[in-house]
Protein backbone atom coordinates (compact mmCIF):
# COMPACT_ATOMS: atom_id res chain seq x y z
CA UNK A 1 0.00 0.00 0.00
CA UNK A 2 2.22 2.61 -1.74
CA UNK A 3 0.65 6.20 -1.53
CA UNK A 4 0.06 7.12 -5.47
CA UNK A 5 1.76 4.15 -6.95
CA UNK A 6 1.71 0.05 -6.42
CA UNK A 7 4.47 -2.12 -5.87
CA UNK A 8 4.56 -3.73 -9.26
CA UNK A 9 4.46 -0.09 -10.78
CA UNK A 10 7.61 1.00 -8.77
CA UNK A 11 9.18 -2.41 -9.50
CA UNK A 12 8.84 -1.44 -13.18
CA UNK A 13 10.13 2.15 -12.23
CA UNK A 14 12.96 1.01 -10.61
CA UNK A 15 13.86 -1.50 -13.53
CA UNK A 16 13.46 1.07 -16.42
CA UNK A 17 16.56 2.55 -18.17
CA UNK A 18 16.69 6.03 -16.48
CA UNK A 19 16.81 4.50 -13.13
CA UNK A 20 20.17 4.79 -11.33
CA UNK A 21 19.30 1.93 -9.52
CA UNK A 22 18.12 -0.63 -12.11
CA UNK A 23 19.72 -3.72 -10.56
CA UNK A 24 18.84 -3.37 -6.72
CA UNK A 25 17.29 -6.82 -5.40
CA UNK A 26 13.97 -5.91 -5.12
CA UNK A 27 11.56 -8.21 -2.50
CA UNK A 28 7.83 -7.38 -2.88
CA UNK A 29 5.77 -8.75 0.82
CA UNK A 30 2.39 -8.62 0.23
CA UNK A 31 -0.40 -9.90 2.25
CA UNK A 32 -2.10 -11.08 -0.90
CA UNK A 33 0.49 -14.13 -2.36
CA UNK A 34 -2.20 -15.15 -4.91
CA UNK A 35 -0.43 -17.12 -7.81
CA UNK A 36 -1.88 -14.08 -9.72
CA UNK A 37 0.14 -11.56 -7.51
CA UNK A 38 3.35 -13.14 -7.65
CA UNK A 39 3.25 -13.75 -11.28
CA UNK A 40 2.58 -9.86 -11.94
CA UNK A 41 5.59 -9.29 -9.08
CA UNK A 42 7.63 -11.52 -11.24
CA UNK A 43 6.93 -10.07 -14.43
CA UNK A 44 7.85 -6.53 -13.24
CA UNK A 45 11.11 -7.49 -12.28
CA UNK A 46 10.80 -8.54 -9.13
CA UNK A 47 13.71 -10.73 -7.48
CA UNK A 48 11.13 -12.20 -4.93
CA UNK A 49 7.93 -12.19 -3.50
CA UNK A 50 7.56 -13.14 0.33
CA UNK A 51 4.09 -13.69 1.68
CA UNK A 52 2.93 -12.12 5.15
CA UNK A 53 3.32 -13.20 8.10
CA UNK A 54 7.12 -12.83 7.75
CA UNK A 55 9.55 -13.78 11.04
CA UNK A 56 12.66 -11.47 10.95
CA UNK A 57 14.71 -14.26 10.40
CA UNK A 58 13.26 -15.43 7.07
CA UNK A 59 13.18 -11.78 6.33
CA UNK A 60 17.01 -11.93 6.66
CA UNK A 61 17.37 -14.79 5.03
CA UNK A 62 15.77 -13.78 1.96
CA UNK A 63 17.81 -10.00 1.76
CA UNK A 64 21.13 -11.99 2.35
CA UNK A 65 20.22 -14.51 -0.60
CA UNK A 66 18.62 -11.79 -2.82
CA UNK A 67 21.85 -9.50 -2.36
CA UNK A 68 24.11 -12.50 -2.85
CA UNK A 69 22.26 -13.93 -5.74
CA UNK A 70 24.24 -14.53 -9.06
CA UNK A 71 21.25 -14.30 -11.46
CA UNK A 72 21.46 -12.62 -14.74
CA UNK A 73 19.98 -9.72 -15.37
CA UNK A 74 17.77 -9.83 -18.47
CA UNK A 75 17.08 -6.47 -20.27
CA UNK A 76 14.81 -6.90 -23.30
CA UNK A 77 11.59 -4.42 -25.04
CA UNK A 78 9.19 -5.95 -22.40
CA UNK A 79 11.25 -7.25 -19.67
CA UNK A 80 13.93 -5.85 -17.37
CA UNK A 81 14.48 -7.63 -14.14
CA UNK A 82 16.54 -11.01 -12.48
CA UNK A 83 16.56 -13.75 -15.05
CA UNK A 84 13.09 -15.59 -13.88
CA UNK A 85 14.67 -19.13 -14.51
CA UNK A 86 16.50 -20.71 -11.43
CA UNK A 87 16.69 -24.17 -9.80
CA UNK A 88 16.21 -25.13 -6.01
CA UNK A 89 19.13 -27.38 -5.37
CA UNK A 90 17.06 -29.62 -2.29
CA UNK A 91 13.46 -28.13 -1.59
CA UNK A 92 13.36 -29.35 1.92
CA UNK A 93 10.30 -30.79 3.61
CA UNK A 94 6.84 -28.43 3.06
CA UNK A 95 6.45 -28.21 6.58
CA UNK A 96 9.33 -25.87 7.06
CA UNK A 97 8.48 -23.35 4.69
CA UNK A 98 6.68 -21.40 7.18
CA UNK A 99 7.07 -19.82 10.55
CA UNK A 100 11.26 -20.03 10.43
CA UNK A 101 13.96 -20.14 7.83
CA UNK A 102 12.62 -21.47 4.43
CA UNK A 103 13.50 -25.11 3.00
CA UNK A 104 15.64 -23.52 0.08
CA UNK A 105 17.93 -20.76 2.61
CA UNK A 106 21.02 -20.80 1.69
CA UNK A 107 20.42 -23.79 -0.87
CA UNK A 108 19.53 -22.53 -4.60
CA UNK A 109 21.39 -22.39 -7.28
CA UNK A 110 21.57 -20.16 -10.03
CA UNK A 111 21.60 -21.55 -13.71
Amino acid sequence: MLPGIDGFALSRRLRSGESAHRHVPIIILSGHARKGEVEKARDSGASMVMAKPVSPRTVYTHLVWAAESKRAFVDTSDYAGPDRRFRIAARGDASERRGGEPADAGKREDT
